[in-house]
C-alpha cells in the first residue's frame, strides 16, 4: 500500500498539484508502519527457524510449536500471538487513504454496490434461472457446485427444448440477480441484421427490468452479434456499468448475457454540473482532427477501479476515428481511444 500510495502521489505531483500536509503525514505513517512490520516479521522468522518449525512441525503437518507454548495461566497468548497483537495495537491510528489506486479504501468500499442484502436459497435461485431462460422452453435443469469468488453464485445447466447444447446460468447468492448466461449452440446462418439484433437485445433488457441502457458498440462473430450496453443517468453515460448481450442471428435468441460489471459498479451517482462547457472541452482536444459530434458527458472507469467525470468527444483524422475523453472539471485530457471500424463492428483500442 505504501508503494501504491507513493505512485499515486507521484502522479499527483506530475500534474502540478502540491502535496498536502495530510499527504505527507500519510506517507510518513505508512513508511513507519512498513519498517515496523518488516522488523516484526524478521523476529518471527528467527523465532520460527530457531524452533525448527519449518523442518520439524510443518513437514509433520502439526500445529506451530510456538502456538503451543501457552503460559501456565489459562487465556494467556503464545509468544507468536502476542507479537501479532502488539502489531495490531500499533496500527490503531492507521490513516484512511482516499486516492485513486487499487489499495485505496474508498475504492474497496464502493465495490459491489448492488450485491448487498439478503441471501436467497438454491431453490429460489433455480426459480430465477427458469424465469430468466423461460420455464416453458426448459426440458431439464441440473444444479452445479456454487462459485465462491468476488461474486458468489448458484450455478445451473439448462437443457432447452429443441437443442442438444446445455445453457450455463449463474445466479447471485445475494438478491438473486442473473449474472451470467452462456449458450454455445451452433449457429449456421444469419437471418437477422445487426440492427435487428440490437433491437432484439433492447427489448430483452427492458423485459428483464434493465431500464435506461444504451447500446454503445457491437461486434459480429460466428453469426452472432455481441452488444455492449452502458447505463444512462440524467443524460450522462455510465461506461463502468456495463452489460453484454449476445444475440444469435439465425432466430434472434439471446445466447449470451454478462452483467458482472453492472452488478458490482452500478449505483446512483450525485452528478454535478461540469466546470467546463462543451465548447471549452472541444478546445482541450490535443489531436489534430475534425470533431464529429457534440461532446457527450460520461463517466469512464480507471485502471484503479474508480471513475472520472468526462466529456466524450468523437473525432476523425482522414479515415481514422478516435474518442477523446476530457475531464469535465479540470479540462485534462484523460484518455484517447482509437476506433477500429470494420464490417463486423467496432473495436476500441
Amino acid at each position: 500500500q505504501l508503494g501504491d500510495y507513493t505512485f499515486a502521489m507521484a502522479q499527483k505531483s506530475i500534474k502540478g498539484e502540491k502535496l498536502s500536509q495530510e499527504d505527507v503525514n500519510n506517507l510518513q505513517k505508512l513508511y513507519e508502519y512498513a519498517l515496523d512490520l518488516t522488523s516484526m516479521l524478521r523476529e518471527i522468522k528467527e523465532d520460527a527457524v530457531g524452533e525448527k518449525v519449518w523442518t520439524d512441525n510443518l513437514k509433520r503437518k502439526r500445529v506451530f510449536k510456538l502456538f503451543r507454548q501457552q503460559a501456565e495461566s489459562e487465556g494467556d497468548e503464545s509468544p507468536l500471538q502476542a507479537q501479532f497483537s502488539q502489531f495490531e495495537e500499533r496500527l490503531n491510528d492507521y490513516p484512511e487513504l482516499i486516492y485513486d489506486g487499487p489499495f485505496s479504501e474508498h475504492v474497496l468500499k464502493d465495490e459491489q454496490a448492488k450485491l448487498q442484502g439478503e441471501k436467497i436459497t438454491i431453490e429460489q435461485a433455480e426459480e430465477k434461472a427458469r424465469a430468466f431462460i423461460g420455464n416453458d422452453k426448459i426440458e431439464s435443469l441440473e444444479r452445479l457446485e456454487s462459485t465462491k469468488g468476488d461474486i458468489v453464485t448458484f450455478n445451473f445447466t439448462v437443457k432447452v427444448q429443441g437443442y442438444e447444447e446445455q445453457v450455463y446460468v449463474q445466479i447471485t447468492e445475494i438478491k438473486g440477480y442473473t449474472v451470467y448466461v452462456l449458450n454455445n449452440r451452433n449457429i449456421e446462418k444469419a437471418n437477422f441484421s445487426r440492427k435487428q439484433a440490437i433491437e432484439t437485445a433492447d427489448k430483452f433488457l427492458k423485459e428483464k427490468g434493465y431500464e435506461n441502457m444504451m447500446p454503445t458498440y457491437s461486434l459480429k462473430t460466428d453469426n452472432t452479434v455481441l452488444i455492449n450496453y452502458a447505463s444512462v443517468q440524467d443524460g450522462v453515460v455510465m461506461y463502468p456499468d456495463l452489460i453484454k448481450v449476445k444475440v444469435a442471428l439465425d432466430n434472434g435468441d439471446i445466447v449470451g448475457f454478462d452483467s458482472a460489471h453492472y452488478l458490482t459498479l452500478n449505483h446512483q451517482r450525485e452528478i454535478h454540473p461540469p466546470s467546463l462547457t462543451p465548447q471549452e472541452a472541444k478546445q482541450r482536444v490535443s489531436v489534430r482532427a475534425t470533431i464529429e459530434e457534440e461532446p457527450q458527458l460520461c463517466y469512464i472507469p480507471t485502471e484503479f477501479g474508480s471513475e472520472i467525470y468526462c466529456y466524450e468527444i468523437k473525432v476523425n483524422r482522414g479515415d481514422e476515428h478516435f474518442l477523446v475523453y476530457i475531464n469535465a472539471d479540470t479540462g485534462v485530457e484523460e484518455k484517447i481511444l482509437k476506433a477500429v471500424i470494420s464490417e463486423n463492428g467496432t473495436l476500441m483500442i
